[in-house]
């Protein structure tokens, strides 16, 4: 054993009685096997624990070989020199429970963790070519050859971050009868060829090959493709494909945050961050089931399927999976994975969504089969319905099914955000889950007169948001929520108050409030909702406790004991969540000065506001701001076969009628209309929403039509509708100024949907001078929706009732914040 003079004490070390056969050398002091023997004597047995000192002084008054540990401090105890001499902390304590949180974590980067400039799963093929990508492999299927005349690959995102040597490894595979050199080229962001990088070997369908190509880098740092352009009919997979220094295949960030599950030391930071709490899935993997011919096993979420009988032979083949979904009408995002596990050959896999009576309905996508293959999709899907997932059997063999399905109206944190969280320092959870608690089995408490009910703690999370709500009821209904906080005098403020309709049994919903550390949630406690009897600590607030100090009144809050029927999830916003609140601020601000620009408002003494205009010989006017002529365009909010918007219950009570009663107490004479423009809306191409307009818009627009209303975007939710939706939202707008060049355009959006069509829509209204209202904050609130059951009179008086798959729609309360919202806006 060699002590290094480095690890010396003072420049000194200290020997045990009666060792001193000390050699000093060049590297160290070396001790003899004395001293060895007697460290292994002391250190190799197991440390016996006693309470104290005393303790130990009195079981072995004589002294003992080995090694001791005192309870009360945790030292440990050595016998030397006729005395017990304490030795200090022993160092195999263990980690203490709640110890290791983000910031102890803090430094583990994502770039660390999966160290690949390439971005797999974001791969996009040109020409016609299907490019399936995630981060295990890019399965690319060629149905067109690259030629002199038209470009024809894959193009994968490459992030450079500094000149030098970097190696490109993966394992390939292939369907083709014969093998052929691959030529590998670099592109620009904008897609344009660079140079060719090197070659890669891709074998036929007999072999795989384990490639590793060095590359040399002469390009500054920036945003890159990859091109591997298309050069046989059929498929060739990259799997583990890498782009780094090391030339080691890179694993996921999945493997590798699930290797720290069970490396660090079981510590408390990941046993209770388990990927469940991370990642929502809504689908019901016990509830599985297929058609005759189909066998399933289940094991936790993959589904092994053995399909004896394809689709196609005699009737519908398919296995389907049940989603039952709380929240409001949102964009979902499904994920896909098949993996034969006994097949020969290629097919193309179908996803289909049906209703809960398995009955196909739209097709939300297609990916070739091959070895392994994943896709994912997005289709926005009614609240509070049961629905299934359709996969088609169209082969015979043996398969795993993975499928997820997770709601965007609630912050679905994936692994990715979890790296980056890790990474930027500033990533926190609270996490308060009761889906382990028995609650059948507990007994109720009971306060006399108690209200709202809240945790002790608050969040403790700035710049948090509270993704998801766990209730646990007694019976089906509506109960009434709050995140707010508490003031000096235990009084809630600040509140945001909704309702959720539960079902009776342990509930799972996913919301999205933004909260800061002293935020918490609240519950009413009511008829179907419990108190249970526990130490939970906990905040009450009773009829009895009242406090009356001007604008300081009400039942306030006091401590008390007991188990809460509900938990959440919060976590703190990441560094994109925060830029992209900035940016919606911005946008605000950008569309409010976008009013400005152009146009000086005068106002009268009775109030009535007009606009100075003025001509091109410099002759200056006024316009009264008080429309004499609207047109207003929207969807089924707006207009439906029935004469007035879903789900108002009556024509007096759509957001339509209440403005159109707003203007006309400023203008009697005005001559407002309304018009259906949902084909605009489903359009996939540019052509087509022109000739949308062209039919439903531009009859109904005239010079003199001086304000015009759009209500759309809520229904534009497959992949191939967006595509080209951010220039046909500028062109929306251009074709109104150029029909109505007088007239205030205003655009409102987002009752449901997400922010990859609100941008479109307000980014188009900041550049072509309109007016955007987003109503996405009025449309998450439960309380705005209609629901299934409502009664809707029509025009003539027939009375029918709401459908399921309408009740995500405005309800009467919802229709008037419309109108609100939207007056608000008018500048007259």
């Amino acid at each position: 054993m060699v002590y290094q003079k480095t690890n010396w004490k003072n420049g000194m070390v200290i020997l045990p009685d009666g060792l001193n056969n000390l050699e000093e050398g060049v590297s160290g002091i070396s001790l003899d096997n004395e001293v060895i023997n007697y460290e292994l004597a002391q250190i190799g047995a197991t440390p016996e624990t006693l309470a104290n000192l005393a303790a130990l002084q009195s079981k072995y008054p004589t002294g003992k070989t080995g090694i001791f540990v005192t309870a009360d401090t945790g030292h440990k105890y050595i016998w030397s020199n006729n005395s017990w001499i304490d030795a200090g902390i022993y160092q195999a304590t263990g980690i203490a429970d709640g110890s290791i949180g983000s910031k102890q974590v803090s430094t583990i980067s994502a770039s660390k963790i999966v160290d690949n400039q390439l971005i797999p799963s974001e791969a996009e093929g040109q020409g016609n070519i299907n490019v399936v990508g995630n981060n295990d492999y890019v399965m690319i299927t060629s149905n067109e050859v690259q030629t002199a005349e038209k470009l024809v690959g894959t193009f994968i995102p490459l992030i450079i971050t500094e000149k030098g040597k970097l190696i490109l490894t993966a394992n390939i595979t292939s369907s083709l009868n014969a093998g052929y050199t691959q030529s590998l080229w670099l592109a620009d962001k904008n897609k344009t060829v660079l140079r060719q990088f090197s070659n890669i070997a891709v074998p036929d369908k007999s072999a795989a090959i384990n490639a590793k190509v060095p590359i040399n880098i002469t390009e500054g740092p920036g945003n890159y493709y990859l091109l591997i352009t298309s050069k046989a009919i059929g498929t060739v997979t990259y799997r583990n494909l890498t782009f780094n220094t090391s030339g080691v295949q890179s694993p996921t960030v999945a493997e590798e945050i699930g290797n720290l599950a069970t490396k660090i030391d079981n510590s408390p930071m990941v046993t209770t961050r388990t990927f469940d709490t991370i990642i929502n899935n809504d689908v019901q993997i016990d509830k599985v089931s297929a058609t005759d011919g189909i066998e399933l096993t289940r094991d936790g979420n993959i589904v092994t399927a053995k399909v004896n009988k394809a689709n196609g032979s005699g009737g519908l083949q398919a296995i389907f999976f049940p989603v039952h979904v709380q929240s409001r009408n949102a964009g979902f995002v499904g994920t896909v994975k098949v993996v034969p596990i006994t097949f020969l050959g290629m097919y193309t896999q179908q996803i289909y969504l049906a209703d809960a009576e398995r009955n196909l309905g739209e097709v939300l996508g297609t990916f070739p089969v091959n070895s392994q293959a994943s896709a994912d999709f997005r289709v926005n899907l009614p609240a509070s319905q049961d629905f299934c997932i359709a996969l088609i059997a169209s082969a015979t063999g043996t398969f795993e099914f993975e499928l997820s399905l997770n709601n965007s109206t609630g912050r679905n944190v994936n692994l990715q955000d979890y790296a980056t969280w890790l990474d930027s320092n500033t990533y926190d959870y609270a996490h308060m889950d009761i889906s382990r608690i028995n609650y059948s089995n507990m007994t109720p408490k009971t306060i006399n007169g108690v209200e709202y009910v809240a945790p002790y703690h608050t969040f403790g999370i700035d710049n948090g948001r509270l993704n998801a709500i766990y209730v646990w009821a007694e019976k089906d209904g509506t109960y009434s929520f709050c995140v707010g906080k508490l003031d000096q005098n235990n009084l809630i403020v600040d509140g945001k108050y909704f309702d959720l309709k539960l079902t009776k049994g342990f509930n799972s919903i996913g919301v999205n409030i933004k909260t800061d550390a002293a935020s918490n949630l609240f519950m009413k406690i009511t008829d179907g909702v419990n108190l249970y009897e526990g130490n939970q600590a906990i905040k009450v607030q009773t009829s009895g406790q009242h406090i009356d100090l001007s604008i300081y009144s009400g039942d306030y809050f006091t401590d008390n004991h007991a188990l809460l029927p509900f938990g959440y999830d919060v976590t703190s916003l990441s560094p994109a969540d925060r830029i992209k609140d900035v940016e919606e601020q911005q946008q605000k601000n950008t569309a409010s000065i976008a009013q400005l620009m152009g146009a000086t408002i005068l106002t009268t003494n009775k109030g009535i506001k007009y606009r100075l205009v003025v001509t091109d010989d410099g002759t200056l006017s006024t316009k009264n701001m008080t429309p004499n002529k609207v047109r207003v365009f929207g969807n089924s909010l707006t207009a439906t076969s029935e004469g007035f918007g879903l789900a108002a219950s009556d024509p007096q009570h759509d957001y339509y009628y209440l403005m159109s009663q707003y203007i006309l107490g400023k203008n009697p004479k005005a001559d407002i209309q309304r018009h259906e423009t949902g084909a605009w809306e489903s359009s996939t191409n540019s052509s087509d929403r022109q000739k949308a307009f062209d039919d439903s818009v531009k009859p109904y627009l005239d010079t003199d039509t001086d304000l015009v209303i759009v209500q759309c975007m809520e229904n534009v939710g497959s992949v191939a509708a967006k595509q080209t939706l951010t220039q046909d939202s500028v062109i929306l707008l251009k074709n109104i100024k150029k029909a109505s060049p007088n007239a205030q355009i205003i655009w409102m959006y987002g009752w449901w949907g997400d922010y990859t069509v609100f941008d479109p829509a307000q980014n188009a209204c900041n550049k072509v001078g309109a007016k955007g209202i987003n109503l996405n904050d009025i449309g998450t609130q439960k309380s705005m929706q209609s629901y299934a059951g409502q009664n809707r009179t029509l025009k003539g008086g027939t009375i029918r009732q709401i459908k399921e798959i309408e009740a995500s729609h405005p309800s009467d309360a919802g229709m008037k914040a419309i109108a609100d919202r939207l007056i608000a806006n008018f500048d007259f």
